[in-house]
């Protein structure tokens, strides 16, 4: 990436969190915030409502040992969000779904206990047997 004019930057503001924010700023004059400015090559990258992806993307294909060192720091780096103990996991979610009650008209002769409606039969125009 060719080299581009050296502007002072200045760091983001509000909360940031990981820590590929480092490498980047904004222009002073950026009173917004808007134009993200790689510090190692002045480039401007995207990254809609501060989504570091393409931070991380930018450090990876330009920046590779800069990228290198920042997912070891990353990975290493204790989470900021603490785990909720009172979500129910997928599994026992799963688990306690209500099946549709064996008298209910949609299960029909179904009584393999699915979830799902049974297929209504289709009339062919040639014929008078249903079609399934």
């Amino acid at each position: 990436m060719a080299a581009k004019e050296r502007i002072p930057l200045v760091e983001k503001r509000g909360k940031t969190t990981s820590v590929v924010w480092k490498y980047y700023g904004f222009a002073e004059s950026d009173v917004n915030q808007v134009d993200i400015v790689c510090k190692l090559c002045y480039g401007v990258v995207a990254a809609p409502q501060g989504n570091t992806t393409n931070l991380f993307n930018h450090l990876r294909t330009a920046h590779k040992v800069t990228y290198d060192e920042t997912m070891k720091e990353h990975r290493e780096k204790p989470s900021t969000t603490p785990a909720s103990s009172s979500q129910t996991s997928i599994h026992a979610t799963l688990y306690n779904a209500t099946k549709y009650p064996t008298s209910s008209q949609t299960q029909g002769d179904n009584k393999r206990g699915n979830f799902f409606p049974r297929q209504r039969p289709v009339l062919s125009q040639h014929s008078e047997q249903p079609r399934l």
